[in-house]
């Protein structure tokens, strides 16, 4: 079974959040708050719905700029493997796609 992105942000996050729990013994931490500060959100609803399920998306996206801020705070790089391994299957079903528009005997 094949994590969605939304899957593995929030992997990443509770990953983080216990990190800094385990480390500072505060176990109140609000993980969503802290990384929403952090890219500048007023409140963390954007960041929750980032990790929710798809129906709770509505219209928010993550920008490549919101996705550095939380793989450099969190210091987990793991989206960026996820976006390269996307570009790879994108590519290939393009090139399926493109194959399959063809005419038979250009083939």
């Amino acid at each position: 079974m094949k994590l969605s992105h939304r899957q593995l942000l929030k992997l990443m996050i509770d990953d983080y959040a216990s990190r800094v729990k385990g480390e500072t013994g505060n176990m109140r931490y609000d993980v969503y708050d802290d990384l929403s500060q952090r890219l500048g959100h007023k409140s963390s609803s954007t960041l929750r719905k980032w990790t929710g399920p798809e129906s709770s998306a509505a219209n928010a996206k993550m920008g490549f700029e919101d996705a550095m801020v939380l793989m450099v705070a969190m210091n987990d790089f793991r989206l960026i493997e996820y976006a390269r391994e996307w570009m790879i299957e994108r590519r290939q079903e393009k090139k399926q796609l493109s194959l399959f528009s063809q005419p038979l005997r250009e083939i």
